[in-house]
């Protein structure tokens, strides 16, 4: 059997979806595809750079790099990016206004005017289609979450080609990359392949078994995932008639509680991210968007950052769990259905530490098969303690969020992302002693690569492989390693570390670990 991987976190509908190209074995749109355009994506993804403006994991990607076991997130993109306070470039005011003259002056530029132009802007950074970023500053994240879910399903199982597109994309990436670095493609790109989604009620040892046989050479696996609780928390209260304003309101208890039993039981999610960028209004989320943002008035986390769980997010994560406090003991709960996994992912230490407190009750005394697995998609290590991550909290607005140290195994320094949105030492252990998985991260910001850091590929897979050593020393066990997985954040417009770009290059990836 041919090898294959997995990827813990990653998003492949995003470029199909977000496109409006229909199918989810094409990833880019005719009009996007021109011969210039076409030069210019593989001139950039050649070179590594920023996601969103080539495909990094689409199924054409998936399949040709033999990455065959997928936890795709469901995202709903946050209202946070699309405001004024928040507005991912459009929230540059000088900068729309600047746009909005010239738009009134020079009328054949085509906008209608400043709410257009801030529209085309925030979907130029996006990478997204013009119509979707219109349509999504007024969706419910309730409906965008169910409308990404069912365009996943939609071709389940269906028998389809590659993309003519994609396909013409993969022709030359695979001349480029056989070329460069010696790597063999054993796909065709000819002939049809499918997908399936699992059931995420199956268990690990149902997925691990699935693997083991040839069936997985000609299908792709996924396992759907949610990225933040705001689909099953909030609804937008109010949009001012220029879009620049969208404000959101908590839902009621019985409306979330309705939402999470649908979850449950009419959808296969497998775990949930609890938290992402911006307040959800249960839980504090972790500082993960650079200082500049807000400096500039583009991006603003302040609602909520770096603190801790409140007492109803405490009652959800129970719910979603399946657990209750039962005469001072963490036990299961039938009534709450079957389990859905939580992702400490973006979620602030404070929060992260409620949650050890209450799944470690639980796993008191278990086998390890009866614990809770603890999980953290796509994450790096800070490598500093738990306690020199709390002391730190109130800083991270401040000082800089990269920190050289020394690597665990020679006398020399390399860059660790020291905010709490990655994990502190001892929480690998706690996570390897649940049972559970941790996906690390392949943005070069969360493994700690600096602004003009030397970039070659030797000091690259440096950074990967001193994350993984000194992970493996916080854990102070072998065991460790039956415990990470790759989760590369691929599609959620990251900066790739060089040259690992797309699930495409694992092949090299692999090697030069090995190496």
């Amino acid at each position: 059997m041919l090898e294959s991987y997995a990827d813990l976190h990653c998003h492949p509908r995003s470029r199909p979806y977000n496109r409006l190209t229909q199918s989810m074995w094409e990833a880019y749109s005719d009009k996007e595809f021109t011969r210039k355009g076409k030069k210019k994506l593989l001139k950039i993804q050649k070179k590594g750079g920023r996601g969103g403006r080539y495909d990094q994991s689409a199924q054409p990607k998936l399949r040709v790099g033999q990455t065959q076991l997928v936890f795709p997130s469901i995202y709903p993109l946050e209202k946070g990016f699309l405001t004024k306070k928040a507005g991912a470039l459009a929230g540059i005011g000088a900068l729309i206004d600047l746009g909005s003259i010239l738009v009134r002056t020079v009328t054949t530029i085509g906008f209608a005017g400043r709410k257009a132009f801030r529209d085309w802007l925030q979907a130029k950074f996006l990478q997204y289609d013009d119509a979707v970023i219109r349509k999504l500053k007024t969706q419910e994240y309730w409906d965008g979450m169910l409308n990404e879910i069912e365009f996943f399903k939609k071709q389940h199982l269906n028998t389809l080609q590659i993309g003519k597109n994609s396909r013409k994309e993969l022709v030359e990436l695979i001349n480029h990359l056989e070329e460069e670095y010696d790597l063999k493609y054993t796909d065709n790109l000819e002939g049809s392949r499918q997908y399936k989604i699992l059931d995420g009620k199956a268990k690990a040892s149902e997925i691990e078994k699935l693997i083991a046989t040839k069936e997985v050479d000609n299908t792709i696996y996924h396992v759907l995932t949610i990225e933040g609780m705001g689909p099953l928390t909030q609804e937008i209260a109010a949009v001012n008639s220029d879009g620049k304003s969208i404000r959101l309101k908590m839902l009621g208890e019985s409306e979330i509680a309705r939402r999470i039993n649908y979850i449950k039981n009419e959808l296969p999610i497998f775990f949930i991210t609890f938290c992402h960028h911006f307040d959800n209004e249960v839980c504090g989320h972790a500082s993960s968007l650079p200082r500049i943002a807000k400096t500039l008035g583009i991006l603003n986390q302040d609602d909520r950052r770096n603190r801790g769980m409140t007492n109803y997010g405490m009652q959800l994560l129970s719910k979603l769990l399946a657990i209750k406090n039962e005469n001072g003991q963490i036990v299961d709960d039938p009534a709450a259905g079957h389990r859905i996994y939580i992702d400490l992912k973006h979620m602030a230490l404070p929060g992260r530490l409620a949650v050890y407190q209450s799944v470690r009750a639980y796993n008191f005394g278990k086998a390890i098969s009866d614990r809770i697995p603890l999980i953290a998609s796509h994450v790096g290590i800070a490598n500093k303690s738990l306690l020199q991550m709390q002391s730190g909290l109130r800083s991270e607005t401040g000082g800089s969020q990269i920190k050289r140290v020394k690597r665990s195994y020679e006398n020399e320094e390399m860059p660790f992302n020291t905010w709490n949105i990655n994990l502190a030492n001892e929480e690998i252990g706690i996570i390897v002693e649940s049972g559970g998985l941790i996906g690390l991260s392949l943005e070069q910001n969360i493994l700690g690569m600096e602004f003009l850091f030397p970039n070659n590929d030797w000091i690259n897979i440096n950074l990967i492989g001193d994350q993984l050593c000194q992970m493996a020393k916080a854990a102070g066990s072998g065991k460790f390693w039956r415990h990470v997985s790759i989760g590369s954040h691929f599609d959620g417009l990251i900066n790739p570390v060089e040259p690992y770009a797309s699930v495409l290059i694992n092949k090299k990836l692999r090697i030069d670990l090995f190496e």
